[in-house]
């Protein structure tokens, strides 16, 4: 499923910083994220270390003990010379770009409710994925407040000529199946009929931990 969204791990394997912690509300306080990945550029072995040096859209991930589901923090970001810092609306921006690329879409900014759906399938290696998209109100503030990054989102919160906050305070709600595969893939069988439900939704802070609420 990874390398079928043009996401890979980071350059070379080596991750730099602490990693991000989130509570993901599984009774397991809070932890640290699963991994970043990278937009690969189109190729799954060295294009992250593009997106390393030039930008662009990025995620890290925490899994939930409880249901398995994947907390995903989705931005697009500046380059490195401008410290991989959040682009203007990096957050809808990186949230609807990655359900664009899962469903082949194109998404218009600011175009989106609570009662938005997509759906799409995407491929890579044999085996083929089909991600069913809702957006969600009501699990984030329509807001600039506790957003990381947020001297980013100084006013004004121009887009051309409206006025917006960080994030609009809506989640994606994805839930992905695998729908084909390799026949040699027997194995796989049981994994192929599972839904995967992942959240995209920024990253916020929260008395100096980085929180998904």
């Amino acid at each position: 499923m990874q390398s079928s969204t043009f996401l890979g791990e980071e350059c070379l394997g080596q991750h730099l910083g602490s990693p991000q912690q989130a509570n993901l509300g599984d009774g397991h306080g809070v932890v640290d994220e699963v991994e970043e990945l990278r937009w690969d550029y189109g190729n799954p072995y060295i294009g992250t270390c593009q997106e390393t040096f030039d930008g662009g859209l990025h995620l890290r991930y925490w899994i939930q003990n409880t249901t398995g589901a994947y907390f995903m923090a989705v931005s697009v970001e500046e380059d490195l010379s401008s410290d991989h810092d959040i682009v203007r609306d990096g957050y809808n921006k990186g949230r609807d770009y990655l359900v664009g690329n899962l469903t082949g879409h194109q998404i218009i900014p600011y175009n989106v409710t609570s009662q938005t759906t997509f759906s799409g399938i995407t491929s890579f290696g044999n085996y083929s994925y089909q991600t069913d998209v809702q957006y969600v109100s009501g699990l984030l503030q329509n807001s600039s407040l506790g957003i990381n990054h947020n001297l980013t989102f100084q006013l004004p919160f121009s887009v051309e000529t409206s006025r917006h906050p960080a994030i609009d305070g809506l989640v994606a709600v994805m839930t992905v199946k695998t729908i084909s595969q390799p026949q040699s893939s027997a194995a796989m069988t049981t994994y192929s009929q599972m839904r995967f439900a992942a959240l995209a939704l920024p990253l916020l802070t929260l008395g100096g931990l980085v929180a998904l609420s």
